[in-house]
């Protein structure tokens, strides 16, 4: 082991190695499958964060009409911002504030103490992972957030074993 390179896998040799991963997923297949579309769906706040920022700096500071800012908006946004064009800067700047509060409460950087980021950072840098103590932070009457995917991840987790 000591004078050799690790061989690089190509992409025929991945996908049968994820083909071969997979078979030990069909027995929970709908869990699997549920999981995913929860992770999918969680994203999409944090692929939204930006984007009120970028109207707001556009549109309402800088004064660029919709459509004619050097950086179009991604074809997810236009249907969001449609009702907006021809809005007066203000109206643009209250839907973007309100946008972005709705953001930041959907992904669970602000709530109700105001104390959740501070909380976490300070959790991760003492060294701990989110992954071990799980059963300890369920019951930690400081962990009062808990976003709707997560409640749902929960009701998809492992099956109860028969007893026997």
């Amino acid at each position: 082991m000591s004078g050799t390179t690790p061989k690089e896998i190509e992409t025929r040799e991945s996908i049968a190695l994820l083909a071969r991963a997979l078979r030990y997923v069909e027995p929970f297949r709908w869990r699997f499958i549920g999981k995913l579309l929860i992770g999918c769906v969680s994203l999409a706040p944090m692929v939204l964060i930006p984007w009120p920022a970028k109207i707001l700096v556009d549109q309402a500071i800088e004064g660029i009409p919709f459509g004619e800012s050097l950086t179009p908006l991604p074809f997810f946004i236009e249907p969001l911002v449609a009702h907006l064009y021809g809005a007066t800067p203000v109206e643009v700047v209250f839907w973007c504030v309100g946008i972005q509060a709705i953001l930041m409460v959907l992904v669970g950087a602000i709530g109700t103490s105001g104390r959740e980021n501070d909380q976490a950072e300070a959790y991760l840098s003492s060294g701990h992972d989110t992954a071990t103590p799980t059963r300890p932070a369920r019951r930690n009457p400081k962990t009062k957030i808990i976003s709707i995917t997560k409640v749902i991840e929960s009701h998809l987790g492992t099956p109860k074993r028969p007893v026997q």
